[in-house]
């Protein structure tokens, strides 16, 4: 079976001179600076930071789905992140106090020793890789909020600095998340196969291969994707929504709907048990005004994303006319009752429309019980 799925990825590509892989206009590629943190413009680093005015006036229950939520929401608080130019992650690390809101992120790890630990994270990609996605086009329309079925991921190996630099530990650099793609005659994809890859001795040769998931792409009569199945390998991977299916034995399948002008509508995810839905274990609902632009995102999560007692798994997201969050109800599980209200103001943005203040408030409180604070760097078009 491995040796068939390698063939024919190396056919695919092969051929990929004389297929049509532009099919559309607009890049796949999963751009995390836009689709996880929902920046505008080319930003190089963020940093935010935010203070509490009275912590305890939150509940422990409020606090901890109020950090959860913000999850939802794009929001990163203390934290430090560097992108390269495709806006995909370079380094990652958190900011123990808004002192360090001016020093260089390596100053702050250095200072950070005397106290507790900061642990960063290094991220590495391939530029024959990237050169290769980057060709990926589609025609549905990427929005912020919004998950792009369509998405296509760079080949990504991560490690932590410390481990190898300082503790001279090169293990963190031995595993690779690798994706690969197969096309239909009209360029569409067909198939997404992760794997990791592992190199033991760094000798940027491949000692082993595991084929995590396979994942098959359905499309309707107008060329919409409607439904992507899934095939887990020895160990299961999924790629998307931070949805686990480590031990389980289940097997997902994910579908979406569209609407008369083309947007995304919904996406489901559901266990399959011999060819039958069983269970639903993630969904999103999309709502939009007569512009197209998102106005209202219905989220319901279990599995892998419950990790926090707190968490409810019902939540609706409301935006305003810059695809901003302005308010997120969470629900019990009934769907009905209101567990909570979080609201959201933003003032003081940047050239790039990104705003740079915002303030929490809570039920219908008028006084905000947070206020975040962020700082970029963007790439000029000289670098």
């Amino acid at each position: 079976m491995r040796i068939k799925t390698v063939i024919l990825v190396l056919v695919v590509f092969a051929s990929c001179k004389t297929r049509n892989i532009s099919r559309g206009t607009i890049k796949s590629y999963h751009k995390q600076s836009r689709d996880v943190y929902h920046f505008n413009g080319s930003v190089k680093t963020s940093r935010t930071f935010q203070k509490l005015y009275n912590r305890d006036s939150l509940s422990d229950d409020q606090l901890q789905l109020f950090l959860v939520a913000n999850r939802f929401v794009g929001f990163c608080y203390g934290v430090y992140i560097e992108f390269d130019k495709n806006g995909t992650e370079k380094k990652w690390h958190s900011i123990p106090d808004s002192m360090y809101q001016s020093l260089a992120h390596d100053t702050i790890v250095v200072k950070s020793k005397r106290g507790r630990m900061v642990r960063m994270y290094a991220y590495e990609h391939f530029s024959k890789d990237i050169e290769e996605k980057t060709k990926y086009r589609q025609e549905h329309l990427v929005r912020k909020h919004v998950f792009n079925p369509y998405r296509v991921y760079f080949n990504t190996r991560s490690y932590e600095p410390n481990e190898v630099i300082v503790e001279k530990d090169s293990s963190y650099r031995k595993q690779t998340e690798v994706y690969e793609y197969t096309l239909n005659y009209d360029g569409t994809i067909h198939q997404e196969i992760g794997k990791t890859h592992w190199d033991k001795n760094l000798d940027n040769k491949i000692d082993k291969e595991t084929i995590n998931f396979t994942a098959t792409y359905h499309y309707n009569t107008k060329k919409q994707l409607i439904k992507k199945t899934f095939e887990f390998g020895g160990f299961p991977d999924y790629p998307d929504h931070g949805l686990e299916f480590w031990g389980t034995g289940k097997i997902p399948q994910e579908e979406y709907t569209y609407d008369e002008r083309g947007n995304l509508t919904s996406v489901y995810t559901y266990i399959v048990w011999k060819g039958e839905r069983v269970g639903l274990v993630f969904s999103e609902d999309f709502t939009y005004d007569d512009s197209n632009n998102l106005i209202r995102l219905k989220r319901r999560a279990s599995g892998g994303l419950s990790f926090n007692t707190d968490f409810k798994r019902v939540n609706e997201l409301y935006f305003n006319e810059n695809q901003e969050v302005v308010k997120l109800v969470s629900y019990e599980n009934d769907e009905k009752t209101v567990h909570a209200t979080y609201k959201f103001e933003y003032v003081n943005r940047d050239k790039y429309n990104n705003w740079l203040t915002c303030y929490h408030y809570l039920n219908d409180e008028e006084k905000a019980f947070a206020e975040v604070h962020r700082v970029f760097e963007y790439y000029d078009s000289k670098d």
